[in-house]
């Protein structure tokens, strides 16, 4: 691994190992896992980590993965094909490309301003509460293996929530000011 050095080679190892890997990781597996392991830790390991593989004759199959330049929302302000936004409760924002920020490169998905007002009567049995609710989705066939993003976030922590769903099924929740970070969650299909 001439190309990142050993010990980075040994932090993406430990990485793949401790947050990737499962009792059933196949090579192409274990492929896939280093590749997520060193874009979490510096996107621009990822090259080396292919050819790696590559070199020992292990090749991956295309996967989702959020931040490559298929899904990375650098071809414009228009939600890529298969992703939707709607409001759900309230007014407010819908989700857009914002053009000034991003985790690779320039763009990023981000939600509109929404509505939160809390309007006191006098007594914490009889209180008014307003606010917004929206969501982003992508409609899609995932094939196997890693599904993986960037988030950030900047709202009032334990109220304002980042949620993530999968079929319909909670996954995580962030909240609060948050710097960029890195996601992956194993899926079957």
């Amino acid at each position: 691994m001439d190309g990142i050095g050993l010990e980075n080679a040994r932090r993406i190892a430990f990485e793949a190992n401790t947050h990737f890997f499962t009792s059933t990781t196949t090579y192409k597996d274990a492929r896939q896992a280093w590749i997520d392991a060193a874009m979490s830790i510096d996107p621009n390991f990822v090259d080396s980590v292919k050819a790696a593989w590559d070199a020992v004759d292990v090749a991956g199959d295309p996967i989702l993965s959020i931040a490559t330049a298929d899904e990375s929302f650098e071809n414009g302000t228009d939600l890529p094909s298969g992703y939707s936004s709607s409001l759900l409760l309230g007014t407010g924002g819908l989700w857009s490309v914002s053009t000034s920020t991003g985790a690779l490169g320039n763009n990023s998905l981000v939600s509109g301003v929404l509505e939160d007002d809390l309007t006191w009567t006098g007594n914490f049995d009889n209180y008014q509460s307003t606010f917004s609710m929206n969501s982003v989705s992508w409609s899609g066939v995932v094939d196997p293996g890693y599904m993986t993003f960037y988030w950030r976030t900047s709202s009032e922590a334990a109220y304002d929530t980042l949620d993530f769903y999968i079929d319909g099924e909670w996954r995580s929740s962030w909240s609060g000011i948050n710097p960029w970070s890195f996601y992956s969650e194993a899926v079957t299909s």
